[in-house]
């Protein structure tokens, strides 16, 4: 760093990473399969433990409490299924809303920086974050503004009803 703003004049240097250059097709694909593969691997336990109760095996909503909480923490897909615990029964059902509206974030991201405003204003943080002189044409881009568009209001409203 002594030798960056020795030879350079350098007064500050804010270091700035992405995800790579990929394009927004395979990252919508990456997204899609994964929440897909979670769902149904916390879908495939959820069934493992109701058939335990349904035998007989597993009784008491304190300890089927314990057993759901396992499986569906594990890939933190609680948000994604409404569940019913009885003292001798389980059942449990995807949220589909939940889900779709996780799935209408997809492509929208946001950038947290501890350099202050005065310093560097949203457009310019935006700019820095996805400076990519030999991106793909097919590589993600973002469009900066200052207002948010109808789109990313939605998106905006999605996040505060998932309260991330």
């Amino acid at each position: 760093m002594p030798r960056l703003r020795d030879d350079f004049g350098i007064e500050q240097l804010v270091m700035v990473g992405d995800r790579g250059m990929i394009s927004n097709k395979a990252i919508d694909e990456l997204r899609a399969h994964k929440r897909l593969e979670l769902l149904a691997v916390t879908e495939r336990n959820l069934g493992k433990i109701k058939a335990r109760v349904d035998a007989g095996k597993l009784a008491g909503k304190d300890e089927i409490g314990r057993r759901i909480g396992k499986v569906i923490n594990q890939y933190k897909m609680a948000k994604h299924f409404e569940l019913a615990i009885g003292e001798n029964t389980f059942s449990f059902a995807r949220r589909g809303a939940s889900i779709a509206a996780e799935a209408a974030l997809d492509g929208i991201y946001i950038i947290r920086t501890s350099v202050p405003a005065a310093r560097m204003d949203a457009p310019s943080c935006v700019r820095n974050t996805c400076c990519t002189p030999y991106a793909a044409p097919d590589a993600p881009s973002l469009e900066v503004s200052t207002t948010p568009n109808a789109k990313q209001e939605h998106a905006l409203e999605l996040l505060r009803q998932i309260r991330l």
